[in-house]
């Protein structure tokens, strides 16, 4: 489900909790331009998890102008980058 509470930004919400740390990836299409956000959830036993998606770029815009019915989606675990120098590099890598 997408909420459009201002033309700034689009809340997205998926059924599941999640663990902490945990990049959602999105995309209007299976195989084509997915895009990273960041999870908020209540835990892994909670019974939904959101996207916050403030309008960037093209891809944003259009889910505020023109929210979807379905979305795909991919999940990317990170690790602790705290304590890890080559996790690091690859999220700065990467992001």
């Amino acid at each position: 489900m997408v909420e459009v509470p201002s033309p700034k930004v689009a809340i997205i919400r998926f059924e599941g909790g999640l663990r902490q740390g945990l990049l959602a990836r999105i995309s209007r299409s299976p195989v084509l331009e997915y895009h990273a956000f960041g999870t908020i959830s209540e835990g892994k036993h909670a019974k939904y998890h959101y996207l916050i998606c403030g309008v960037q770029g093209d891809f944003t815009k259009e889910l505020v102008n023109n929210p979807p019915t379905h979305l795909w989606t991919r999940q990317l675990k990170v690790r602790d980058v705290r304590n890890d120098r080559a996790a690091r590099a690859y999220v700065i890598a990467c992001f």
